[in-house]
């Protein structure tokens, strides 16, 4: 309907200047009849021309009346005067578009026995003008049925056209994308299924591009479920093997246990290392069983004191390492909306990672050292973890909050950051490396800001004390 639609708003544009211009050619072809007319009169006018040639000679040229200019003397020349005055006066010799186009809607809308006088330039006749007076009726009429013409041929046209663009949309357009929505909808219903998998056509518009696009997706979105599905079916594997192995690990600790007592001085020797080892593997059986399968509860997100919440972090997380010296320099007056439990865990994965690392430090090298410190920025607070251990490895950094992969020490889990990381977003903030370099590492943790004010200090920005 759109396309015949405009097919006729094209073909008025077309009708109203053609229209225009049969209106200006029937006058033209009326005033060289009449000029034709004039001919034969003066041809014959050693004769004289009978009143029944004459009419026969109007009637024939359509013309009411013949006039013509000759040496500066205006004369008729068949005819007489007409009685009623002319209404319009049509100088053919002038060229108006707008002009014309009006006076081809006066014509339609003429009123009954409205008279033409037209002028125009003669064609064969030695004169200055030929002047007709004519019936409008006739151009009326004559004009009338062109329209008609080009209206029936204005609707075949936008008929056609627009029934040959439907068949078009209908073959190129609608029924690829029919296609294209069948296909999502079988792989809706078996995403796994390799025959659910659309096949794309050869063609290289944007409907081909469209439907290589989906297959590249489905093909990946399939790929992806069947990882899924492998990776369930491993974690689920090494759920089974993490829990046996703990309790075969467990008769083994009783068994170094009672190794540590042994007469033997060898065995004694030996009985610690070998206690450490299976405690590491009972850890890392613990650790793996903990994330497979722990759901976080809801964050219960209250008022949180910072530094109190750092200085109970660090008496656990710092209790297997002595050397470490641990300064806490976070503002008291700054309080965090977090949940108290997920705070306190992020914490300590993040001093307990830090201590880890500073085992690295040397004796000669200073004392390892672990400081936080607290700023707010907007509607956040960022708390920052320091230390000045030997910083993290290129290859680390990338995969740093990636379980499994990123411990540095022997033995670890490469959990801690992981955990911690979901804690935060789980509460609205994040954990993030800050920077790291052989002077150090800096950790960032960033939770919302607690709705209440303590001193007026918490709503302010409270900038960080150290570069």
């Amino acid at each position: 309907m759109l396309t015949i639609l405009f097919v006729m708003i094209a073909e008025i544009l077309i009708f109203v200047p053609s229209a225009a211009n049969y209106r200006l050619n029937w006058l033209r072809d009326h005033v060289e009849s009449g000029e034709l007319a004039s001919l034969v009169v003066q041809a014959a006018a050693e004769q004289a021309v009978t009143s029944d040639l004459a009419m026969e000679l109007l009637e024939t040229a359509g013309v009411v009346s013949v006039a013509i200019k000759r040496e500066g003397v205006r004369e008729f020349v068949l005819g007489a005067q007409v009685a009623q005055p002319v209404q319009l006066l049509e100088d053919l010799r002038e060229h108006n578009a707008i002009k014309a186009i009006l006076d081809m809607f006066g014509a339609l809308a003429a009123p009954p026995g409205r008279m033409i006088r037209a002028i125009n330039s003669p064609r064969f006749a030695p004169v200055e003008f030929v002047e007709i007076v004519v019936s409008e009726a006739g151009l009326k009429a004559d004009l009338l049925q062109y329209s008609i013409r080009i209206l029936w041929l204005s609707l075949i046209i936008a008929s056609v056209t627009g029934s040959l663009m439907y068949l078009t949309l209908v073959q190129e357009v609608a029924s690829p994308m029919r296609r294209i929505a069948a296909a999502i909808a079988k792989f809706e219903a078996a995403p796994q299924d390799v025959g659910s998998i659309m096949t794309p056509s050869a063609r290289k518009d944007e409907i081909g591009q469209t439907e290589r696009a989906l297959a590249r997706m489905q093909e990946q979105i399939r790929q992806a479920f069947a990882q899924r599905e492998r990776l369930a079916q491993l974690g689920a594997a090494v759920a089974k093997i993490s829990h046996d192995l703990r309790n075969s690990l467990a008769a083994a600790q009783i068994v170094t246990d009672n190794l540590s007592a042994s007469e033997d001085p060898k065995v004694r020797v030996a009985a610690p290392r070998l206690q450490r080892a299976i405690e590491r593997a009972l850890n890392m059986a613990a650790a793996t069983l903990s994330y497979g399968r722990t759901e976080e509860r809801m964050p219960d997100l209250q008022p949180f004191d910072l530094l109190a919440g750092a200085e109970e972090a660090a008496a656990e997380a710092f209790a297997a390492h002595p050397r470490v010296i641990w300064r806490n320099d976070v503002d008291p007056s700054l309080l965090a909306r977090a949940d108290r439990e997920h705070a306190h865990r992020i914490f300590v994965n993040i001093m307990r990672n830090a201590a880890q690392a500073l085992e690295a430090v040397a004796e000669g090298q200073g004392r390892p050292q672990v400081t936080a410190r607290a700023a707010r920025l907007g509607d956040y607070i960022i708390i920052e973890f320091v230390d000045n251990g030997p910083g993290i490895p290129e290859r680390v950094r990338e995969r740093l909050f990636t379980p499994f992969v990123a411990s540095q020490k022997k033995g670890g889990s490469g959990l801690g950051l992981a955990i911690a990381r979901e804690l935060a977003r789980a509460m609205g903030g994040d954990v993030t490396l800050e920077r790291t370099s052989s002077a150090g590492t800096v950790i960032g943790v960033k939770l919302r800001v607690a709705d209440v004010d303590v001193g007026g200090s918490n709503t302010a920005d409270v900038p960080l004390g150290y570069s």
